[in-house]
């Protein structure tokens, strides 16, 4: 489990699409988000991943500890994370095809 202490990181984004357990904390209010990320974010926040305080993820790291596994396959969290990178995450697998259809 990848812990990261800003909610608007890359490394963030990377562990999302790449399907790595990974929560993020950040010692403020809850994000100021656009009205189309609002949906997602909250979703993450339900699941789990996003965390608004240290405490907090501190806390669920030692719950989820023993079957980090477990919590991250859970429906809630696999479609928190789908919708994420549905709207922010953009893969693929043949990347030198993809940049030659843009050329």
């Amino acid at each position: 489990m990848v812990v990261i202490d800003y909610f608007f990181s890359t490394a963030f984004a990377e562990c999302i699409v790449t399907d790595t357990p990974v929560i993020v904390f950040e010692e403020n209010e809850y994000p100021s988000l656009t009205e189309n990320a609002r949906p997602i974010y909250d979703a993450l926040f339900s699941a789990g991943v996003v965390h608004t305080t240290l405490e907090s993820a501190v806390s669920f790291v030692n719950k989820s500890f023993d079957d980090i596994a477990e919590w991250w396959n859970k429906p809630e969290v696999k479609n928190a994370v789908r919708d994420y990178v549905t709207t922010f995450g953009s893969t693929t697998n043949q990347p030198t095809l993809q940049i030659d259809e843009n050329t």
